[in-house]
């Protein structure tokens, strides 16, 4: 969403991609949303195309939802990637460390990612992102960062991962897909698409 749909320090989507969108879903394009945000978050940002919309990859990966209309009804399912709460206590102590704050996003009993965010002034370094896959990545958690936040996930957590359950909730195939991004934890999932674009 930040960077692709809204553009770097604006507020709200230009109004020459709501129009493309709006094209788009009359055409009968099914519309996802694949963003780091969790979908509260997400909602707020593009409350004006939000309907548009039929699901989405929310947290990086984390969160899948799809919603589809049944008659006047919405039904919607959601998967969770489930990050062990052992990680918690963890990464409290590297906020500490680190004089970072702890986002613990939790749904129906599930954390399924955790941030650590920071004055905007002091974003996350590479090394700092290395030193802590080093000392607690492995197969469990994944580390990613974005400006002043630090993401923690599940490890099989990822956008890309995301799409593929997406693809089988709402019965399309994978190469009848097309997605575009603007930073290094789009590529995959881009790759992945039939039709991608940077």
């Amino acid at each position: 969403i930040e960077g692709t749909l809204i553009p770097e320090g604006e507020k709200e989507i230009p109004r020459f991609t709501r129009t493309g969108l709006e094209l788009a879903a009359s055409m009968g394009v099914k519309l996802f949303f694949a963003t780091t945000l969790p979908v509260r978050e997400a909602r707020r940002r593009c409350q004006k195309v939000w309907s548009l919309f039929v699901g989405g990859v929310f947290a990086g990966g984390a969160h899948v939802a799809y919603w589809e209309k049944q008659g006047q009804e919405k039904e919607s399912r959601e998967i969770f990637s489930p990050l062990d709460r052992q990680w918690i206590p963890v990464l409290r102590e590297e906020a500490r460390r680190r004089k970072a704050r702890v986002l613990v996003y939790e749904s129906q009993g599930i954390v399924y990612k955790v941030t650590l965010t920071r004055p905007v002034r002091r974003p996350w370094k590479e090394e700092e992102l290395q030193e802590l896959r080093q000392s607690h990545g492995g197969d469990q958690v994944r580390f990613w960062r974005e400006g002043n936040c630090l993401q923690a996930a599940a490890f099989k957590a990822t956008k890309a991962n995301g799409v593929r359950t997406l693809c089988c909730l709402a019965n399309i195939p994978v190469e009848e897909t097309a997605a575009a991004g603007d930073s290094k934890e789009d590529q995959k999932m881009m790759k992945m698409c039939g039709y991608w674009q940077k």
